[in-house]
C-alpha cells in the first residue's frame, strides 16, 4: 500500500499542478520533448500490459473500496479518484490492497468487536502516516513556495500521528493484558475448585473401597464359620451305622417271639 500511495501522491499532485509544469516545460527543446514522448509511450504500453495481467475487479468491489476509503480516509479517497483517471495499474493495486484490508477487519470484527474497532483506528492512522510520508518524499519534485516550511509541517503531522498510533496500540495491549489477567484468575479458581473436588472424590472413593473390603471380609468370615460348624456337628445314634453283632442280637428276640 505504501508503494501505491507514494506513486499515487507523486502522480496525482503532479497532475494537479500540470499547468505550472507545462509552462516550465515549454522552454525545452523539441528533441527532448520527442524523447520524453517516446519514453512516455513506452511507459504507457508497459502500464497497459501490467494492467492486463492484474486480476479483474468488479464494479461492486471498486465501489466498496472507494466508499471505505472515503469514509475512513477522505484524502485517500480523493487520491483514488484522481489515480483512476490516469494510472490504472496503481489504481488497481490500491483497490486490491483496500479490499484485503476490509476483509481482514471484517473477520476481526466478527470475532471481537472491540478488536476490530481498534484495528480500524490503527489502519486509519497508518494510512494517513503513509500518505504524508509519500508527500514528504516527493516534496522536492513538487512546486511549493516554501519547501522547508512545508516539510516541517508534514514532519510535525507525521510525528503527531505516530504518537497517537503508539498510544492507541499501548492502550490496546493494556486492555488485552487486563483481559488475560482476568482469564488467568478465572482459570486459577477453576483449578482450585477442581483440586478440592478431586480431593473430596478421592476420599469418597477410598471410603467406598474400604467399606466394600470390610463387607467382603465379613461375608468371608461368616462363610468360614458356617463351614466349620457343619464339620464339627455330632451325628445322631439312629443315624449311626450298626455292627453285625448288634444286628444279630436284635434279630434273636424277634425270632423267639415267633415260636408257639
Amino acid at each position: 500500500m505504501i508503494r501505491a500511495q507514494e506513486s499515487s501522491v507523486s502522480k496525482a499532485e503532479t497532475n494537479t499542478d500540470s499547468t505550472k509544469l507545462n509552462d516550465q516545460s515549454s522552454a525545452k527543446s523539441s528533441s527532448k520533448t520527442q524523447a520524453n514522448s517516446t519514453r512516455a509511450n513506452s511507459s504507457a504500453n508497459s502500464s497497459s500490459a501490467n494492467s492486463s495481467r492484474e486480476p479483474s475487479l468488479t464494479p461492486v468491489q471498486i465501489q466498496r473500496a472507494k466508499e471505505f476509503a472515503a469514509t475512513h480516509h477522505p484524502e485517500l479517497g480523493e487520491l483514488l479518484g484522481r489515480l483512476e483517471s490516469y494510472d490504472e495499474p496503481s489504481f488497481v493495486e490500491a483497490i486490491q490492497e483496500l479490499l484485503r484490508t476490509m476483509d481482514r477487519l471484517e473477520k476481526l470484527s466478527e470475532k471481537n468487536t472491540e478488536r476490530g474497532r481498534v484495528e480500524l483506528e490503527d489502519w486509519k492512522l497508518t494510512s494517513r502516516i503513509r500518505l504524508l510520508a509519500a508527500r514528504l518524499a516527493m516534496a522536492d519534485a513538487l512546486p511549493v513556495e516554501n519547501l522547508e516550511a512545508s516539510s516541517r509541517t508534514i514532519k510535525q503531522e507525521i510525528r503527531e500521528l505516530l504518537i497517537e498510533r503508539a498510544e492507541l496500540r499501548k492502550s490496546s495491549l493494556t486492555a488485552e493484558r487486563l483481559r488475560l489477567q482476568d482469564r488467568l484468575e478465572k482459570v486459577n479458581r477453576q483449578l482450585s475448585e477442581l483440586s478440592e473436588r478431586e480431593r473430596q472424590n478421592i476420599e469418597r472413593e477410598l471410603d467406598r473401597l474400604e467399606a466394600n473390603a470390610s463387607q467382603a471380609k465379613t461375608r468371608q468370615k461368616a462363610a468360614q464359620k458356617e463351614k466349620s460348624s457343619l464339620n464339627t456337628k455330632p451325628r445322631s445314634p439312629s443315624n449311626a451305622p450298626q455292627s453285625d453283632s448288634t444286628k444279630q442280637a436284635a434279630e434273636k428276640p424277634a425270632k423267639n417271639n415267633q415260636k408257639p
